[in-house]
């Protein structure tokens, strides 16, 4: 993940080719060509579904990455939201809970079930608790000022091995 002024963008690693991708580049090819930012990723449990938001500033949308076919599924929402701080999973996998803001200043938890025709709305949430619904997104593994991809060879430590190592700095046992 790395962030500049116009928002995050978020790369990926490639674990059965190598390497690394942009996945916004990847959504802005395959699902919206005007794409300004991708926010609130999470992973699920077993780690095969990425949960996030993606859309242009103040206009986001929650949807589903499935690992592995590539595909992009998007949660049926009735509006865009102006931002999504927080996306979390159920431990089973099965269940995705965000917090959105819509319309301004106005937060709320929604949850979807997968496979589900709607998404649910859960309660109002005050900005005030905000923060601890952090506790629940991974933290960012590094940060960088340019919008292209980092190779293996330029990240700080190696992605794989510091997913299992609670996103901390890591020596990369592959090499």
């Amino acid at each position: 993940m790395s962030y500049d002024n116009l928002g995050y963008e978020l790369s990926l690693a490639d674990l059965d080719k190598g390497g690394v991708f942009s996945f916004n580049d990847m959504l802005r090819k395959t699902v919206f060509s005007m794409l300004e930012e991708v926010t609130a990723f999470n992973w699920s449990p077993d780690e095969e579904i990425l949960a996030f938001a993606y859309g242009r500033i103040a206009e986001l949308k929650p949807a589903l990455y499935k690992a592995e076919d590539g595909s992009v599924i998007h949660l049926p929402v009735k509006q865009l939201y102006i931002s999504l701080p927080s996306v979390m999973w159920s431990k089973d996998g099965k269940t995705i809970d965000y917090i959105a803001e819509y319309p301004s200043d106005q937060f709320k938890l929604y949850r979807y079930v997968l496979g589900e025709p709607d998404v649910r709305f859960v309660k109002d949430v005050p900005r005030s608790e905000l923060k601890q619904y952090q506790s629940y997104v991974p933290p960012y593994l590094f940060q960088s000022n340019r919008r292209e991809a980092p190779s293996y060879a330029e990240l700080p430590f190696c992605l794989i091995c510091a997913a299992f190592s609670a996103y901390k700095s890591s020596p990369c046992f592959f090499k």
